[in-house]
Parts: C-alpha cells; sequence; structure tokens
C-alpha cells in the first residue's frame, strides 16, 4: 500500500458577507465614538483614554482628514503612556514623517497627521504603536482601512509568500483588528479632553 504525500493547498476564498458585516459595524462603533462625524470639519478630533494612570495609559484619538458628500476619511493613532518607562521618541522606527508624505487629496491638510502623532507624544510621553486611515461610506454604512502603519491600497487576497509579507488574508485581519480596537475603546475609553474643533 502506498501513501501519496502530495496534496493540494486550498486556495483562500474572500469572505465578502462576513467583511461586509464587520466594515458595517466599524462604520456605526465609529459614529458612537466621533458624535456628530457627518457634519464635523475637517481637522476635528476626539481624544479618549483607556487605562490606569498609576500603571499604563492608552490614548486613542480619532482625526478627521477628509470630508466629502458620501464619504469621510479619519486618521487614528493609539499610543501607550508608560508612567515609569521614557520611550525615545527619536529612536521610534513609527516615526517617520515620510510615511506621512504619502500622495492625498488636495482638500486634505497636510499637517494634521503630524501634527496629531506628535502632540499626542509630547503631552502624555508615549509612543505610537498603531496608526491608520479609515473610509467611512456613509451611503453604504461602511468603514474600512486603506491605509495602515505605512502599507496602504491593499487587495483583498495576497499570495504567499509575497514582497510585504502580507497575509493572505491581510485586508480582513486588519479591518477585524480595527473592530477589537472601536470596540475596546467603546467599552473602557473615557473621554481625554474637551471636543476639538477646527477653526
Amino acid at each position: 500500500m502506498s501513501l501519496s504525500l502530495s496534496h493540494k493547498k486550498k486556495r483562500y476564498k474572500v469572505d465578502l458577507p462576513a467583511q461586509l458585516v464587520e466594515c458595517e459595524m466599524n462604520y456605526h462603533r465609529l459614529l458612537r465614538l466621533f458624535h456628530g462625524l457627518k457634519e464635523a470639519a475637517v481637522g476635528n478630533r476626539r481624544h479618549y483614554i483607556v487605562g490606569d494612570h498609576l500603571l499604563s495609559e492608552s490614548h486613542f484619538r480619532i482625526t478627521l482628514l477628509e470630508q466629502t458628500k458620501y464619504t469621510t476619511v479619519v486618521h487614528i493613532v493609539q499610543l501607550f503612556s508608560l508612567q515609569n518607562t521614557k520611550p525615545s521618541i527619536k529612536n521610534d522606527p513609527l516615526d517617520n514623517k515620510e510615511r506621512l508624505a504619502a500622495v492625498a487629496p488636495a482638500k486634505r491638510p497636510t499637517n494634521i497627521t503630524e501634527n496629531t502623532e506628535e502632540q499626542i507624544r509630547q503631552e502624555h510621553n508615549g509612543s505610537t504603536v498603531y496608526q491608520g486611515d479609515v473610509r467611512l461610506y456613509h451611503d453604504a454604512n461602511v468603514a474600512e482601512v486603506v491605509k495602515c502603519q505605512r502599507y496602504q491600497s491593499f487587495s483583498p487576497r495576497y499570495e504567499y509568500p509575497n514582497v510585504d509579507m502580507h497575509q493572505i488574508d491581510e485586508k480582513a485581519q486588519m479591518n477585524r483588528f480595527l473592530g477589537e480596537l472601536l470596540t475596546h475603546c467603546l467599552s473602557h475609553g473615557r473621554v481625554a479632553d474637551k471636543l476639538v474643533f477646527a477653526s
């Protein structure tokens, strides 16, 4: 009796219904965290704190980058502030202004994301651990990650391995992680400061 060791690896299939459900939930989570988002002006932001200030705090800030009739783009930053640790901003691998200089719509002020991240780091002595842009589609009531860290323009499916070493379901994972992040902020976050409106 011979045993065949050859087998075909199943190709990853995009679960579109499940991804749409996640994107719909993220859309409503963002609206709960950023009241009045559809009518807000570019530059407005919301800032939340999660955690115990005696040990460590996670700062979560949402900044409105782009506002059109049917879509909105927000920039999300999560930063950890450790009371007993003074992180070196100079050596922070994410502290790279080049990744913030990507091609953007003309209506988007170029200094918003830079000012947001630098202000949080200086105010709370922390280091950025997550940042991404999320586009909300108001006609479809969905929100998806369009930029995460230094990557953008994601494919629904990747062959593995690939140049950027994305997982085969990288896009789905990013939207699921965004959902976990937003849910955690909704459950445990508290407003850090007064609402900030663009002048």
